[in-house]
Parts: C-alpha cells; structure tokens; sequence
C-alpha cells in the first residue's frame, strides 16, 4: 500500500475506529479510560492497515472492524496480564495483597483448584464470586443484582475470599 493509498484510507475508514471503541466499551473492566480505547485502537487500525492485503480480503471496512477489534482486546490483554506467584499466574483480584491480616494463600494452588473450592460456599457468595470475577461486575452491579447493599456485597465479598483462603490453605 502506498503512502497516498494509506492516508486515503485512514480518512475513509476512520469512523471503524470509533465504532469498535464503542462496541467494545460496555463490555470492559470499567478500569479503561475511553480515551486509553481510542489511543490504543488507533495503534490497532495502523498495524492491521498495513498489514492488509486486498487480494485475501476485498472489504475492507469489515475487515478493519473485525482485526481493530481482536488487536485491540490483544493490546488490552498484553498490559493488564495476571501477576504471578511463583510459577503460576493468579490474578489480583482473586487474592487481594492489601488485607495484611489475612493468612495468605498458597502459592501453589491454582485458579482452577480456587474455584473447584467455591463448591463449599454458600450460593450467595458464589453467586458474587462468579458475577465479579468471571463477569468483571462491580460490587456495585453485583449489589443490585443479589438485591442488597453495595456494602453488604463487599461483607460478603471479603467473607468468601477468606473463607477460600482458609479452604486453599487447609
């Protein structure tokens, strides 16, 4: 593609941009600043314009649609990636560090085996559980949701999260 060819193209394919930022942007951790969507999916339009190759696929638009989108969720996924414990990655927000007081968890105990552990909870905690974590639900949402307090739902929150610390430690 030509110098002239690509500047045409962004001109004339922009608006995708801003059309996948706003698809894309209720179903995102709320943690993503609109503006950070935009930055990053321009970085996505640019790398998947020039890797474009109108004999593989002649419309364009739905292919700039469908690629800014899967770069776009990549992007996302290579800066906010697990912290690791060890040799396995466990996410922050499943074993929170800043409760101090709390015994903390087993290194070796896996996100898999973590949630195997939920089956000893009572449905309303695993409710909460799956609703934050496998749904990235705010407290907030998960409150509605359950029908209580936002309060109630950080109690019962923080009760689940030691009570699996307990049973992962057991």
């Amino acid at each position: 593609m030509t110098p002239t060819d690509r500047n045409q193209a962004i001109a004339a394919h922009s608006n995708i941009v801003r059309r996948v930022v706003f698809r894309l942007r209720p179903l995102l951790p709320r943690q993503w600043a609109t503006e950070d969507l935009f930055g990053y999916a321009w970085i996505a339009f640019l790398r998947v314009l020039d890797a474009y190759n109108p004999a593989r696929s002649p419309n364009l638009p739905a292919y700039l649609a469908v690629k800014i989108r899967y770069h776009l969720l990549d992007l996302l996924r290579e800066i906010d990636h697990p912290r690791r414990i060890g040799d396995r990655p466990i996410f922050v927000r499943m074993l929170p560090d800043d409760l101090p007081q709390m015994p903390q968890a087993d290194a070796s105990v896996s996100l898999r085996e973590i949630w195997d552990l939920t089956t000893q909870l009572p449905p309303r905690w695993v409710t909460l559980l799956r609703l934050h974590y496998q749904h990235d639900k705010s407290l907030r949402d998960c409150a509605q949701i359950l029908g209580v307090n936002q309060s109630r739902a950080s109690q019962i929150h923080k009760a689940a999260i030691l009570k699996l610390r307990e049973l992962a430690s057991a």
